[in-house]
């Protein structure tokens, strides 16, 4: 099972190698992670979160694991205005750039 920094390990590699593909598939519900208890303890992670990824990142990530959280405790409006919050910060990055 995966534990919190694992995941977070695997988010840092995937945006320090510019990988979008794996990045997307750790932000979304279709990749094993997010039925992880382990991910899904806290309803906000952003403390861990911050801990391991810096900005603008670990917004986006703390978006997503409190939709995991909010979907796992049958909140699933929670949780979509989460992962939509999730994509307008990823929309706001490639304006940026």
């Amino acid at each position: 099972m995966l534990s919190l920094n694992g995941y977070l390990g695997q988010v840092s590699s995937a945006w320090d190698d510019y990988d979008g593909d794996a990045l997307a598939r750790l932000l979304s519900f279709e990749d094993p992670h997010s039925m992880s208890p382990r991910l899904r303890a806290e309803e906000d992670p952003s403390r861990e979160v911050e801990r391991v990824l810096e900005e603008p990142i670990d917004d986006i990530v703390s978006d997503h694991l409190r939709a995991c959280y909010q979907f796992a405790n049958a909140d699933f409006v929670a949780a979509y205005e989460h992962q939509v919050t999730l994509g307008k910060e990823i929309s706001f990055l490639h304006f940026c750039v």
